[in-house]
């Protein structure tokens, strides 16, 4: 998906919708004990407009909730204090 604001095109299959870039950030991040803070949001989307080549409108109107910031590794949420300590998740770890 490639992004001008809040209209996201879609080009069909990338690193960012396969999941391989949270892979790569996973294992950097947890190379050196590092949190990985992400936060997910959760659009209401019409199926016609998420055919390859089509614009999905991803604006304030459109957004159902947002979740986090939480560290994905450790799965805890985010505090000032648990941001300068080091990350105890464990990668390999399924979920």
């Amino acid at each position: 998906m490639t992004n001008d604001g809040t209209k996201y095109q879609v080009e069909g299959t990338s690193p960012h919708m396969t999941g391989e870039r949270l892979l790569e950030e996973t294992r950097k991040a947890t190379m050196f004990g590092e949190h990985l803070w992400v936060m997910a949001g959760t659009w209401k989307v019409d199926p016609a407009k998420m055919q390859a080549g089509a614009q999905a409108l991803m604006d304030h109107e459109s957004l159902l909730g947002l979740a986090g910031p939480g560290c994905y590794v450790c799965e805890e949420p985010y505090s000032a204090r648990l941001a300068h300590r080091r990350c105890k998740g464990d990668p390999r770890r399924p979920r």
